[in-house]
């Protein structure tokens, strides 16, 4: 019994420290900025998900609401708004300083 105990103190810890080291890429935070304003102007439409090469997915809030082409024509909009090389240059200073520690 008290081995279990410490087999699962010792596992906790390791999925605690591996959850840790798990960071967004740049690329993510971009999609995931983008989304968050997105998110505030389409109603019924939320960012869900963003893989680490910048693809994401959109939940509706119920059974295919409207606005789905909206949001995704404000995410466009953001794209070209803000190209993502010129948003790197912009956080570069922050994923240097996040490097080092």
């Amino acid at each position: 019994m008290h081995t279990c105990r410490i087999l699962v103190a010792v596992l906790a810890l390791f999925l605690l420290a591996a959850c840790a080291t798990f960071k967004n890429t740049p690329r993510q935070d971009y999609i995931w900025e983008l989304g968050r304003v997105c998110d505030g102007r389409v109603a019924f439409w939320k960012m869900d998900r963003v893989e680490s090469d910048g693809r994401f997915w959109i939940l509706s809030a119920g059974n295919v609401p409207p606005g789905k082409d909206d949001y995704f024509a404000c995410m466009q909009e953001g794209f070209a708004k803000t190209p993502y090389r010129q948003w790197l240059e912009q956080h570069k200073a922050e994923y240097d300083a996040a490097a080092l520690r």
